[in-house]
Parts: structure tokens; C-alpha cells; sequence
């Protein structure tokens, strides 16, 4: 059963059920009109139980699919007419999607044995109408349930690599926006701090040089703005740098000092 058709698939069991209710004959409370009653719930039971879900046991499924089979058998034996034998349809089906190969082989198998031997030594009334062979062909949707299996699988199969995709480029996305912090946080540290600072070392020289000894008092503006920036550029420059954004093995090559941080160190 494909879980998209899920109300479809309700459907078509609740109809197969209402049509072996109202076709298959005799029913009644006592002979053969109770026996008809009785394997008609064991057979809608079963069907009913193909809704269950994916993660129910195998060997209990196995068991249940089974007792199915051989209860749509007796069913074709002790009913004058109707059509109980698409319960052996839609069952041997169900076995080729739930079961492993070779149980959905033997079900099948045994679906075909018992309805074939019905039909062929004419057990029950009014079974001239019938032959074997058509006994025989409710081992057939097995094929078709098997079929359904592999599709399924194979749209799984596409729905995990889809997600396994997405994952891996979510994580790619963030490496790199990672990675171009790190590489601008080392842009700031490499080429605007230390110009920076070489500019604040060089105007502590050039100041020391006028007035023969260390400044005192507050600093001129142009000393003052060099070391503000310099002090500015560090939090920024050790808060974005990979270890800081949540992955220390993020890591790349070092990058070449941009042409505007040479220039201002050719300046200093």
C-alpha cells in the first residue's frame, strides 16, 4: 500500500467488503448460512488488517495473511455464489508489498494451491462454473505487490538523498559564510590594525622628536584618533574570527594585504 493512497486504498477495502457482503451466499444463523457468516469476518478482518502500520512484525503479518488465505478458501467452498474470492486477491497482493520475498512467495503460493483445488475437484456447490485455473490466478497479484514495494522504496530512497542534499548544502552555506568571517576578520587584523598602529608608533616618534621628550598632557587629535581606531578594530577583528562564530575547524588559506592597506604602509 503507497502511503499517499491511504484514503484510496480505505476505500477500495471498505468496498471489496461491502460487495462480499451483499453477493456471497447463504447466509444465516445456523448450517452453512452461519459457516458463510463466520469466514466472511475472518476475511474482512484480515483485509482490514493490511491498514496496519509499515513497522508491525513480520511474522505476525505472515500469520495473519496466512489465516486470510485459508479462510477465503473455506469461504469459496461452503458459498453457493459471490464474489469472496477477491479477498485472495487483494490479500496475496498485500502479501507481495508487506512480506519479504520468499513468505510473499509461499502465500501466493498457497493462495493459488487452495483456490486451485477448490475449483478442480468442484468442493462445494455450483463450482462447475469456475475452473481450476482461475483458482490458480489468485497467486498472481503478488507480482503487483512486489512491484508496489519497490516503488516505494525507490521514492524513499529519492525523498533521503533529496534531504541528505539539502543538509549538506545548509552546511556548506555555512562554512562559507564562516570561512568569509574569518577571512575578514584577518583583513582587518593584517592590514587596518597594523597600519594603524604603525601610524600611532610613528606619530609617538614624531612627537617625542618636536619636543625632545615624551608628550604630556592630553595627546594632539591626529595622536588620539590612531590609537581609538586601533582599539575599535580589535573586538571586531577577535569576535569574527572562526573560533568566535561556532566552528574552530573552519580554517583557510591567508590572504594577500589588499592594495589600500599597502599603500597606507607605504605612506607610513
Amino acid at each position: 500500500m503507497l502511503r499517499h493512497d491511504t484514503s484510496l486504498q480505505w476505500a477500495v477495502t471498505l468496498l471489496i467488503i461491502a460487495i462480499a457482503v451483499f453477493t456471497v451466499r447463504p447466509v444465516g444463523v445456523s448450517g452453512r448460512g452461519l459457516a458463510v457468516v463466520a469466514l466472511l469476518v475472518v476475511n474482512s478482518v484480515a483485509l482490514l488488517a493490511r491498514h496496519l502500520p509499515p513497522a508491525f512484525p513480520r511474522r505476525a503479518a505472515l500469520a495473519w495473511l496466512t489465516a486470510g488465505v485459508v479462510a477465503c478458501a473455506g469461504l469459496l467452498e461452503v458459498s453457493n455464489s459471490g464474489s469472496g474470492y477477491l479477498f485472495a486477491y487483494f490479500l496475496v497482493g498485500h502479501a507481495g508489498y508487506r512480506l519479504a520475498l520468499k513468505p510473499a512467495l509461499a502465500v501466493a503460493a498457497l493462495s493459488s494451491l487452495l483456490c486451485g483445488a477448490v475449483f478442480y475437484f468442484y468442493v462445494g456447490p455450483d463450482h462447475q462454473m469456475l475452473t481450476w485455473t482461475f483458482g490458480l490466478s489468485t497467486g498472481i497479484p503478488v507480482v503487483a505487490g512486489i512491484l508496489g514495494r519497490n516503488r516505494q522504496q525507490a521514492v524513499e530512497a529519492r525523498l533521503q538523498a533529496a534531504e541528505s542534499a539539502e543538509r549538506a548544502a545548509r552546511a556548506e552555506a555555512r562554512t562559507a559564510v564562516l570561512t568569509e568571517r574569518g577571512r575578514i576578520a584577518r583583513d582587518v587584523h593584517d592590514v587596518l590594525a597594523h597600519s594603524l598602529a604603525g601610524i600611532n608608533m610613528h606619530l609617538e616618534l614624531a612627537d617625542a622628536k618636536a619636543h625632545g621628550r615624551p608628550p604630556v598632557g592630553l595627546p594632539p587629535p591626529r595622536r588620539r584618533t590612531s590609537p581609538t581606531s586601533l582599539q575599535n578594530c580589535r573586538p571586531f577583528s577577535s569576535e569574527n574570527r572562526p573560533t568566535r562564530c561556532g566552528s574552530a575547524a573552519v580554517t583557510t588559506a591567508p590572504t594577500p594585504r589588499s592594495s589600500a592597506g599597502q599603500g597606507l604602509q607605504q605612506v607610513v
